[in-house]
């Protein structure tokens, strides 16, 4: 699985509408041969559905170089930290431009979209066990 960037991900609360607060473990860099690779081309009409894992924490590790006590998901090169338990709805953004550098790994063919996408709202509810 390819991780995700936090600040791809969009966690607004339900009752505050406040925004959750994106933390990152520095800059990220990638492979552009190796993430072409792992590119999926779609067609018109053609859908894709992405499975995103989190490991949920009290507070975000070490690494971050940054203290933050809360609701952490944890995506391991950068962190979501929630305002507390409880109903939040989430969206998930995609920015592609036929500019980008992994093009040139891509297939040849008709040109490739250029703009941002966002999902579809999913509402998420996150609960003490306690």
């Amino acid at each position: 699985m390819f991780g995700v960037d936090a600040a791809e991900l969009q966690f607004q609360s339900k009752i505050s509408s406040q925004p959750a607060i994106v933390i990152t473990r520095g800059e990220r860099s990638y492979d552009d041969e190796t993430l072409s690779k792992k590119t999926i081309v779609l067609n018109p009409g053609d859908e894709f559905t992405r499975q995103i894992k989190a490991t949920v924490r009290g507070s975000l590790p070490v690494e971050y170089n940054v203290r933050r006590e809360g609701l952490v998901l944890d995506f391991g090169l950068s962190a979501v930290v929630l305002h507390g338990f409880g109903k939040y709805v989430a969206v998930k953004s995609f920015e592609q431009h036929s500019d980008s550098v992994v093009v040139q790994y891509l297939p040849k063919g008709p040109p490739y979209w250029d703009g941002v996408i966002t999902s579809s709202p999913t509402d998420v509810e996150f609960r003490s066990g306690h």
